[in-house]
C-alpha cells in the first residue's frame, strides 16, 4: 500500500495536464520540458519524475507554485476528485483529500487534524523532497486547498498558515495568493481554520448521491491506487 519515488502511479491526463497547460500559458517548449525531464506525454509518472517536471516550472515565475495551486484542485483525477467536488463541507473534503491523496495530492501527504476550535491540514514529505522544491510543493498545496475551498464553499476563509523554513526576503506572493496571516520557522508546514466555519454546508442534497456512488466505487476497488501512501 506504499509508493516510493520510481513507482508510476501518475497518470498524464491527470497532474500531467495540469503542468503542461500551465507550461503552454508560460510558453515553455513542451517538448524541450518533457525531454528534459526524461518523460513522454501521455505517460505514467513516478513522482520523481513529476519534480523533474516541476523544476522548470518553479522558475518560470515567482507565483508558479501559487497559480499551478490554483489550477490543481478539485482536478480531474478520477473518482477521488468526482467525490472531492461534491464535498459536503470544507472538514469532508479535507478528509477526502487526506484519505484519496495519492490521486489527489501525491507529492505531499496531508493529514488532518479535527480539533475543538480548529480544522488543522499538515503536511508531510510523500517522495523525498529536497529543501527549495519542498517549499515550493508545499506553496503550491496550500494554495491548491485555499483556492478550492474558496471555489467550492463561495467565500475567503481566514485560514493561518504555518512553515518549515526561514521566512525569506520577499513574502509577496504568499501575501497576494495565501493571506497575511503567516508564520514561519514552524516545527510544521500546516494551514488551519476555524472548525465553525470548516462545518458550514456547502451544497444542497443534490449533489450527495454522485458524491456517494464515486465513494462506493472506491470502496469497491475501482482505484486501488488512491489510498496508497508515499513510503
Amino acid at each position: 500500500n506504499w509508493y516510493g519515488a520510481d513507482c508510476r502511479l501518475i497518470p498524464w491526463a491527470y497532474q500531467g495536464a495540469v503542468w503542461a497547460q500551465y507550461a503552454r500559458s508560460r510558453d515553455v517548449d513542451l517538448h524541450a520540458w518533457t525531454q528534459q525531464a526524461g518523460v513522454r506525454a501521455g505517460e505514467l509518472l513516478s513522482t520523481r519524475q513529476s519534480l523533474a517536471l516541476l523544476g522548470p516550472l518553479q522558475r518560470s515565475a515567482k507565483d508558479s507554485a501559487f497559480v499551478l495551486g490554483q489550477m490543481s484542485l478539485p482536478g480531474h483525477y478520477g473518482l477521488a476528485s468526482q467525490a472531492l467536488q461534491q464535498g459536503e463541507n470544507l472538514i469532508d473534503a479535507l478528509q477526502l483529500l487526506a484519505r484519496y491523496s495519492a490521486r489527489l495530492s501525491p507529492l505531499l501527504t496531508p493529514r488532518v487534524l479535527v480539533q475543538e476550535d480548529d480544522v488543522i491540514v499538515y503536511w508531510t514529505d510523500a517522495c523525498g523532497l529536497s529543501g527549495a522544491q519542498r517549499a515550493f510543493v508545499v506553496d503550491m498545496q496550500m494554495s491548491a486547498v485555499t483556492a478550492m475551498a474558496q471555489w467550492l464553499g463561495h467565500s475567503r476563509l481566514p485560514w493561518r498558515y504555518s512553515f518549515n523554513r526561514t521566512r525569506s526576503a520577499d513574502v509577496s506572493q504568499h501575501a497576494s495568493y495565501l493571506g497575511t496571516q503567516l508564520a514561519f520557522d514552524c516545527h510544521l508546514d500546516a494551514m488551519r481554520v476555524s472548525r465553525v466555519l470548516a462545518g458550514r454546508p456547502w451544497r444542497g442534497g443534490g449533489a450527495a448521491s454522485a458524491r456517494q456512488m464515486a465513494l462506493q466505487a472506491l470502496d469497491q476497488g475501482a482505484d486501488p491506487q488512491a489510498e496508497q501512501r508515499g513510503i
